[in-house]
């Protein structure tokens, strides 16, 4: 904009009114409504967002959380399935045919592997991103695997993993901080 019109100026009070506005909302990626009017968070802006665009012109439709929600959970725990069983089918034999199957039969070497290379090298696209119902959706899902791995680590005799959950909880404000920044 200001290379097209380089003597365009905006004054401050503009920005001002702007911030006030933002500022009586309570804006946060918390997907548990605390009930306050107030409370803006990305499902709510998603919702905005796609159903009051032009959406014959736009393309843009909104998705309910549990089409997104679906969708992450077959996508993402095949893609982690994929990854967990190519491997360990060579060199355990193990093969997992669903999530709940291999969450219920973590033990240590798979939890390193899953929390050293399959989980954080897994990449999501979402080339159509509008609101980002996907990408937040998505999200929500990996936070439940993580959780559930790191959750394990308590209770396996593993002093690898007892050790990198220490360090993650000292380099960190608090384990979930670490899942959602992960």
């Amino acid at each position: 904009i200001e290379i097209r019109w380089p003597k365009i100026a905006v004054p401050d009070q503009a920005f001002e009114n702007l911030f006030a506005l933002f500022g009586r909302y309570s804006w946060n990626l918390n997907d548990m409504p605390g009930g306050d009017d107030n409370e803006i968070n990305p499902d709510v802006l998603g919702y905005i967002f796609e159903k009051y665009i032009n959406q014959k012109a736009f393309g843009a439709y909104y998705t309910r959380p549990e089409i997104t929600e679906y969708l992450c959970e077959r996508t993402i725990h095949r893609l982690i399935l994929d990854g967990v069983n190519s491997v360990d089918a060579a060199s355990r034999r193990v093969s997992f045919d669903s999530m709940g199957d291999l969450l219920l039969n973590l033990d240590a070497p798979l939890c390193k592997k899953l929390l050293y290379d399959v989980l954080p090298n897994l990449r999501l696209l979402d080339p159509a991103c509008g609101s980002a119902a996907f990408l937040v959706s998505a999200m929500k899902t990996l936070i439940n695997v993580y959780a559930a791995v790191i959750g394990k680590i308590e209770f396996l005799s593993n002093r690898e993993l007892q050790d990198w959950l220490k360090k993650t909880q000292k380099e960190h404000k608090s384990v979930s901080y670490f899942i959602k920044r992960s």
